[in-house]
């Protein structure tokens, strides 16, 4: 029996979803619901963040004070974005961004 040409193509995007929970899973079990979907906001159409507005974002959402020097939960909250590749920064930069830029946009379309 032969396969539909767009068959493979279904699969690809199933794959892609099954990873995408994944990731968003480790980020719920971390409990970083808030701050994804902020940091999801503020990527929206953009390549990079300035580590400034992502430590804003970040507070806001955690509903800490926003400082010169991010608190501890900003920080924690960062890494944890980080590990599952949600975002990152670059050796060298100033600025963060989006690990996985459809990852992002999933979670866009969740939120």
């Amino acid at each position: 029996m032969r396969r539909s040409p767009t068959s493979g193509f279904r699969q690809c995007a199933r794959d892609i979803t099954k990873y995408y929970e994944r990731r968003v899973d480790e980020l719920e079990k971390e409990q970083l619901i808030e701050p994804r979907r902020a940091a999801a906001r503020a990527f929206a159409g953009r390549d990079a963040l300035p580590e400034e507005e992502l430590a804003r974002t970040l507070a806001e959402a955690l509903g800490v004070p926003d400082a010169p020097n991010p608190a501890p939960e900003v920080l924690e909250a960062r890494a944890g974005l980080e590990r599952p590749g949600f975002l990152w920064k670059p050796p060298g930069r100033t600025d963060f961004l989006a690990g996985i830029p459809s990852l992002i946009g999933h979670v866009l379309e969740r939120a």
